[in-house]
């Protein structure tokens, strides 16, 4: 190297030498500081608001989702008691329906009997009375013009494929006869319990 003079060499020697070293060190560490602060301290406030805000319509959103989850439950419950009653209306008639059909399968259907008796009778024999004694004695007067007539009668009833289906017991009682009436007679049978 070239000579230089003292001078020349503290000069430069001062130039290298940072006398102040400390000072700016803390100075950049405070302008990083106070550039944090500037910055950061409103990014925080800006974000502590929005978690506030999404914290606040969360709840919203929650409290508005468990009112309409109670008004669908009050709304089933009161379809759930409606429904109720109906299944109960539904019960007692369905109670009510089997008690009316037992006592309609218990029950002896006349107009039926006397339609079966209508089928059984001749042609020239008429019944002139019916009488039903408790619910199942039947007593029947008839008028008919011959003898041969009567036995047509009892023999239908007797019949298995016509009255003997229906009847049993078949007795014949009073038989007069006359010119002017014919043979007036009285039958009185039984009709017979039908298997449901």
């Amino acid at each position: 190297m070239l000579w230089q003079p003292d001078w020349q060499k503290r000069r430069l020697m001062s130039k290298e030498i940072n006398l102040l070293p400390s000072r700016e060190l803390e100075s950049a560490k405070t302008k990083k500081v106070k550039t944090i602060l500037t910055f950061g301290s409103p990014a925080l406030l800006v974000i502590f608001i929005l978690l506030v805000i999404a914290s606040y319509s969360y709840a919203l959103v929650q409290t508005a989702a468990s009112k309409d989850v109670a008004n669908k439950i009050t709304s089933a419950e009161g379809t759930i008691q409606s429904l109720s009653d109906v299944e109960s209306y539904q019960r007692g008639s369905k109670i009510k329906l089997g008690a009316i059909k037992k006592i309609l399968g218990d029950q002896i259907d006349y107009s039926q009997i006397v339609a079966r008796i209508e089928e059984i009778t001749p042609v020239n024999a008429s019944f002139t009375n019916l009488a039903v004694r408790g619910d199942k004695d039947i007593s029947i007067s008839y008028n008919a013009d011959n003898s041969d007539t009567v036995q047509e009668l009892v023999n239908n009833l007797l019949d298995a494929n016509k009255g003997g289906l229906y009847f049993e017991n078949i007795q014949l009682k009073n038989l007069v006869y006359s010119r002017e009436s014919g043979f007036l007679f009285t039958l009185m049978f039984r009709i017979r319990s039908q298997e449901s």
